[in-house]
C-alpha cells in the first residue's frame, strides 16, 4: 500500500481518519509524526513529543492514552488480521531529567542513538511503547508514574533508559 513506507523509510505526518471505523473520539482524526517500517515489516510510529508533552496534549497524560488507543482502534477495524506489529516511539527531542540532573543531549547524538536502536529493533508484540530522553528518577520514567497513566498501556512500556546513556 502506498500508505505504507518502505523498508527504513518514513512516513511523514501519517493522517488516520477515525470516522472511517466510526471510533468515538472528539477528535475527527491525527497524525503520526513519522511512520517507518522494519524489514519484518513491523511499523513503528515516531512521535516527536516536545517537552515530553508534560505530559500529553492539554498537559494531560490522558490525552496521550486516548489517542494512541483511538489510532490502534482505527487500525484493528480497517486492518483487522492483515495489522502488523505497532510499536510506539515517544521521542522527547528537548533536554530532560536524570535523578534530578538536567541533561541536554545534541541533536547529532540523539539522532545517531535513534539510528542504532531502529537497526537493532526487534517487536516485542503486537502493540509496543517506548520513551526515549525522557525524565527519569531511579531508573524509572516519570511519565508511568502519572496516575493518568492506563495501567494497561504501563504493563507494555519498554524502559529506553539506554538512550539516556553515552
Amino acid at each position: 500500500s502506498s500508505n505504507i513506507p518502505p523498508v527504513f523509510h518514513f512516513k511523514r505526518e501519517k493522517h488516520i481518519d477515525f470516522r472511517c471505523a466510526n471510533v468515538q473520539s472528539d477528535s475527527r482524526s491525527c497524525r503520526i509524526d513519522f511512520v517507518i517500517t522494519t524489514p519484518r515489516g513491523h511499523i513503528i510510529f515516531l512521535e516527536v513529543d516536545e517537552h515530553q508533552h508534560m505530559y500529553g496534549y492539554d498537559g494531560l497524560v490522558s490525552c496521550d492514552m486516548k489517542r494512541m488507543s483511538h489510532v490502534m482502534e482505527t487500525l484493528t477495524l480497517e486492518l483487522g488480521d492483515t495489522l502488523p506489529d505497532i510499536y510506539w516511539l515517544r521521542y522527547n527531542p528537548h533536554a530532560y531529567y536524570v535523578d534530578g540532573v538536567l541533561v541536554k543531549l545534541p541533536k547529532e547524538q540523539r539522532e545517531m542513538r535513534l539510528l542504532e536502536w531502529l537497526a537493532d529493533f526487534e517487536s516485542p508484540g503486537p502493540l509496543g511503547i517506548g520513551y526515549a530522553f525522557y525524565d527519569r528518577e531511579d531508573e524509572c520514567l516519570i511519565v508511568l508514574q502519572n496516575e493518568q497513566y492506563h495501567d494497561s498501556y504501563a504493563e507494555i512500556v519498554d524502559d529506553l533508559g539506554s538512550f539516556d546513556r553515552a
